[in-house]
């Protein structure tokens, strides 16, 4: 008996803490990113920076709208060839991606924002880590091209 009365407030206290839990599409308000600032030519982009995991995976989802000159800058822990999805992202972007020298290794322009599952998935040939995404039509509108370097300077501190 006394087990059985265990595990059901065990089962209780569980149920009430799942309940109590934020979904993680409500994290997305609540979370500080670093700012920068990542120049490609003379074309400067303000930046939110997602050097966590957590703010790796939310990225830019569930925004409604981009300046033209803003962006999310993504600095990953290793050099690898890195996969995106539009999931939950409303606008199209464009997803460049930039080895460790800060050389732009791939492009990917005016990727439509998905609108239903399966969502396409877009991934670099080349190692990269860092990859931007800034609003849709930029890397033709200032001519961003396949090797030019990609300068980052943050301007904040971390909050998290």
């Amino acid at each position: 008996m006394r087990i059985k009365t265990v595990l059901l407030i065990w089962v209780i206290g569980l149920s009430a803490w799942c309940l109590a839990a934020e979904p993680v599409s409500d994290l997305k308000t609540e979370v500080t990113f670093v700012t920068g600032r990542v120049c490609v030519g003379v074309k400067c982009f303000q930046v939110d920076v997602a050097d966590k995991p957590i703010l790796r995976s939310l990225g830019l989802m569930g925004r409604i709208e981009l300046a033209p000159n803003s962006g999310m800058w993504f600095v990953f822990d290793y050099l690898g060839k890195y996969t995106f999805w539009m999931k939950e992202t409303l606008i199209p972007l464009d997803i460049i991606f930039v080895n460790e020298r800060f050389e732009i290794v791939s492009i990917f322009e005016n990727v439509p924002p998905c609108i239903e599952d399966p969502c396409p998935l877009y991934t670099t040939k080349e190692n990269s880590l860092y990859v931007l995404e800034i609003p849709g039509g930029s890397v033709s509108r200032y001519q961003i091209s396949l090797g030019d370097i990609a300068v980052y300077t943050q301007l904040t501190e971390t909050k998290l």
